[in-house]
């Protein structure tokens, strides 16, 4: 064994060893009917291939979008809810108060608006 193949023997994971064992090749279509076409066929498929767009909207993956978006809501949803406009033209925190009870009410996540009782000293303020 060579020194790579012996450091990927001793010390990679035995899941790596089974998925590795087991890959097989992936064939998009069979190459028979091509290898039979003539001159003229082969250009216009390369023709054909090179018309064809380079980017779908499949190649981009669905949970990346969604999480960009959620991410994108939840942040604009917080500096609208929860910041004011400073001096300088910047967003800063609003005033921040403790809430009265120490239990957090479950609809209170769901709704935010459910449980609003803050004590009056507000523990932290924007500077200024």
């Amino acid at each position: 064994l060579n020194l790579d193949e012996m450091l990927f023997q001793n010390f990679s994971h035995k899941a790596l060893h089974h998925i590795l064992a087991h890959l097989e090749p992936w064939l998009i279509g069979s190459t028979d009917e091509d290898e039979q076409f003539s001159v003229e066929k082969n250009f216009n498929a390369v023709v054909e291939q090179q018309n064809c767009a380079m980017f779908t909207f499949g190649l981009i993956p669905m949970r990346l979008v969604y999480t960009l978006f959620f991410a994108e809501l939840f942040i604009a949803e917080y500096y609208h809810c929860m910041c004011q406009f400073s001096e300088t033209g910047g967003l800063v925190s609003t005033p921040q108060a403790l809430p009265t009870e120490q239990i957090y009410p479950l609809m209170a996540f769901v709704f935010p608006w459910y449980n609003n009782e803050h004590v009056e000293e507000n523990y932290w303020t924007p500077p200024r």
